[in-house]
């Protein structure tokens, strides 16, 4: 097994991600099967991996600013198989003392697992080698087609061939299909945050605002723009004012997500930087000023809610395991259940994510 990697360390949306696994926020039966899998799956992980993923469970706090809509928040979170609750600012106040009271009609909490996601990508990785894994430093430009059939990928220095090539790349992952001419449903943003170094100013809870709809409002604009053509247009921003702390001190701060079709666009940090310290600034003043670095990163998603997990048949030789929208959710119970499909043993969960793929025809 060859597992193609870009850098040494990997710069992506799960090391650079709030570490957040959302069990609590599955609405269908498919989805709570799921989120129920992976909250057994993460107690055992770090045992599993033999390495740290810093794996606990914490409060997530989701904020209610004072124009949101209390009564249809709370509705959507009924569907949920682990509804947040309803506080007061009071209480919300007492939960997490760094919030600002005027800023806050309430707050909504429930507890879901966290985990340093950087720390689990190197576990996993690491576990992949003592497992015989090979890694290697190269970045995949194409995958290699014999008529139909893919039979690897071509990178700078070489042509590596498999007979199972399996795209597991995120966002980066339209670009590598591109040549193909596939409708697929996978889009991505850009999302920007702010890194601090150890900070005295302790977080109690992972703080987020209550309207989840900011980034899904956005995304469902993916469609109307023109993939087959990238370019550097921002055609929609988001900015979302969270905040979460991890063990060793160091916090992220804040999320700007910018629909932009090019994966190769960069942009302003100075710029960004500014926009996100001044919304934090409006709920958790403490931590606005604190030095920080601005990072950017590609962030994949599907318009269902599940990712691209399966195998094209317009494609032999290829299979899928992307676009996910929440993947430390996602990725553990799913890997292990693709793992044995791959095999050919019979999986309705894989099989019923992998329909839409179906219907993919290349040209």
């Amino acid at each position: 097994m060859l597992l193609v990697e870009k850098f040494p360390q990997p710069v992506n949306a799960t090391t650079l991600s709030y570490g957040g696994i959302i069990y609590w926020a599955g609405t269908t039966p498919l989805q709570r099967q799921l989120c129920y899998e992976s909250r057994h799956r993460w107690t055992h992980l770090s045992q599993d991996l033999g390495g740290e993923t810093e794996y606990r469970e914490l409060d997530l706090l989701l904020y209610l600013r004072p124009d949101d809509d209390l009564q249809g928040i709370k509705t959507q979170f009924q569907a949920c198989v682990i509804p947040p609750q309803y506080i007061d600012p009071l209480t919300a106040i007492a939960i997490e003392p760094q919030l600002n009271r005027e800023a806050i009609q309430g707050a909504f909490v429930v507890a879901q697992g966290h985990v340093h996601g950087g720390k689990t990508v190197k576990a996993y990785l690491d576990a992949f080698q003592r497992r015989g894994g090979e890694t290697r430093i190269a970045t995949v430009e194409a995958l290699i087609a014999q008529k139909s059939q893919i039979v690897g990928v071509k990178t700078a220095n070489e042509d590596i061939f498999s007979p199972r090539v399996i795209i597991a790349s995120g966002g980066q992952s339209r670009a590598l299909l591109a040549g193909h001419h596939l409708a697929l449903p996978l889009y991505f943003t850009h999302a920007l945050l702010l890194k601090t170094p150890y900070s005295q100013k302790n977080l109690r809870c992972v703080i987020m605002p209550a309207d989840l709809q900011q980034r899904p409002n956005l995304e469902s604009l993916a469609t109307q723009a023109d993939w087959q053509y990238p370019n550097d247009h921002c055609l929609a921003t988001a900015l979302e004012a969270g905040a979460v702390q991890f063990l060793d001190g160091h916090l992220f701060l804040g999320q700007i997500s910018q629909l932009v079709t090019s994966p190769h666009y960069q942009p302003d940090l100075t710029f960004a930087k500014q926009e996100l310290q001044t919304a934090i600034a409006a709920i958790l003043p403490n931590l606005a000023n604190l030095p920080s670095t601005c990072h950017h990163c590609l962030v994949a998603f599907t318009p269902n809610p599940l990712p691209l997990v399966g195998n094209i048949p317009s494609l032999p030789g290829l299979s899928l395991f992307t676009g996910f929208t929440h993947p430390l959710v996602y990725v553990p119970p799913l890997a292990r259940r693709f793992a044995r499909w791959l095999t050919g043993k019979t999986d309705p969960i894989i099989t019923a994510i992998a329909e839409p793929l179906q219907a993919l025809e290349a040209k």
